[in-house]
């Protein structure tokens, strides 16, 4: 079942969310570093722990990655994902300040609006672009934080296949902005 399917409870059309961060300062080299850093050193205890501290403080942050999660295949994979999730979850409320509750209702909207927008491309006979989606995310130190893990565990520790380093890029055309809305919303 897709994140959308789950989350959708019927409604109106939602407002298409703004579809450029251009305007938003980006996080810092300093503060993806420093996440990369401690995430990716922690014990998959220590990933647990936290991720149970996500679902609780961010529930809908925490559906949102447990969907992308089920697509990864056993439980290295996944907490390579875990480990992302966690990355950017804190760089977002370290370098902007406390993000507030995301809602199901703006999960849905977003979801709603990306699967009408992916639909819409795919009618117009294009290929949905990931890189093209991430550059104008305007995220550059997170992305690259991120594209250096896919080719680490890709290309170099071969724990991803090529499916599953893709899922992490979909994760992350999905979660950035969802993140970066609240940023918008609340300045």
């Amino acid at each position: 079942m897709s994140l959308f399917n789950f989350l959708k409870s019927g409604g109106k059309k939602p407002s298409k969310p703004y579809s450029n961060y251009l305007h938003i300062e980006p996080i810092d080299r300093e503060t993806v570093d420093f996440a990369n850093d401690f995430f990716f050193k922690l014990s998959e205890q220590q990933v647990y722990d936290k991720i149970i501290e996500l679902q609780k403080k961010q529930h809908y942050i925490y559906v949102i990655t447990d969907t992308f999660i089920k697509q990864l295949r056993g439980q290295k994979q996944q907490y390579i994902l875990f480990r992302i999730a966690l990355a950017v979850d804190y760089c977002y409320n370290k370098f902007y300040n406390e993000i507030p509750f995301v809602t199901q209702k703006q999960v849905v909207d977003f979801a709603t609006f990306m699967e009408e927008d992916g639909n819409l491309e795919i009618a117009n006979g294009d290929i949905i672009n990931n890189d093209k989606i991430l550059r104008n995310l305007n995220q550059p130190y997170l992305i690259e934080m991120v594209a250096l893990k896919q080719m680490l565990y890709h290309n170099d520790l071969k724990i991803l296949n090529e499916k599953e380093s893709q899922e992490i890029g979909r994760f992350m055309t999905f979660i950035i902005p969802i993140y970066s809305e609240e940023v918008i919303i609340n300045q």
